[in-house]
């Protein structure tokens, strides 16, 4: 397994590090699109579709990412924010209510039991995420800040692991993931704020030109800070959606690794909110 899991990464690190480097907006949407498809196709699959309805559910998350980026492009060219302010919040609620049904565990398996249910859950979760990724990539700096938010994620992993491990005491939600403690989401936090303030010491600097002033690096610590939490509620959602239809992973075609939702259950939610709470930043 473990050999497995090696293998798999030493493929698909450089694939993943060319991409973010070099490749055009098209070739990097298309290779999205390929995650989010599989992932789509995977979310189906929990709720044990068939074939057909699998293939049909793929193709409605990829028309919802079209659509609601048509939505919004058309709403930023005419200056209509509150249209997407609404948007917005609806994002914001929708991880509200992700983040009471985890809390509120096992009371809403019995919703979640329902194939159409979930399969509009599903709906709610990828495809804001699919958009979001593609928005950041398409920012002036839109790989700085897609490979940030990557290396935020995996960061926040490595803090809650060896946290947990060595100091995890309470658990953080037993009844959806057993493993995961409140010391481990502490580790998380403090390690990634503080690789976060090495990073901005070490190159922050020098790529804005000017030392930020001390209302923004507040609002990168919150953002940080949020961003973890939304990381860790990402990873539980999926454990909780898995644990509801009794399965260990989402997929096998990442050998050792298990599904492709299984790899980028936290990216999902960083990449939805990300956008959204930059956004809302910058409104008030």
């Amino acid at each position: 397994m473990l050999k497995q899991r090696i293998l798999t990464a030493l493929v698909l690190i450089p694939l993943i590090a060319l991409t973010l480097l070099y490749a055009p907006f098209a070739v990097f949407a298309l290779a999205s699109t390929v995650v989010f498809a599989i992932a789509a196709w995977e979310w189906a699959s929990l709720a044990s579709c068939s074939r057909i309805v699998k293939i049909c559910y793929v193709l409605v998350c990829s028309l919802g990412v079209g659509a609601l980026a048509g939505i919004c492009n058309e709403l930023d060219s005419h200056y209509d924010y509150n249209i997407l302010k609404i948007l917005d919040m609806l994002t914001i609620c929708w991880w509200f209510i992700i983040a009471i049904a985890v809390v509120t565990y096992p009371k809403v398996k019995d919703i979640l039991t329902s194939k159409v249910l979930l399969l509009v859950a599903g709906l709610f979760t990828l495809v804001p995420a699919w958009h979001g990724l593609l928005v950041c990539f398409n920012d002036a700096s839109g790989r700085i800040i897609v490979t940030l938010l990557l290396a935020l994620s995996i960061i926040a992993d490595t803090g809650a692991y060896f946290s947990g491990k060595y100091f995890g005491k309470t658990p953080l939600a037993p009844q959806v993931s057993p493993k995961k403690t409140v010391e481990g989401l502490a580790g998380a936090i403090i390690l990634s704020v503080v690789i976060a303030c090495a990073i901005y010491m070490i190159i922050g600097i020098e790529y804005s030109k000017k030392p930020l002033e001390s209302h923004e690096i507040s609002y990168m610590l919150l953002m940080v800070f949020c961003l973890v939490i939304v990381a860790a509620l990402g990873d539980l959602w999926e454990s909780l959606v898995k644990r509801v239809h009794n399965v260990k992973d989402s997929g096998s075609i990442l050998p050792g690794h298990g599904g492709v939702l299984d790899r980028i259950d936290s990216h999902i939610a960083v990449f939805a909110l990300f956008p959204v709470c930059y956004r809302l930043i910058n409104y008030f």
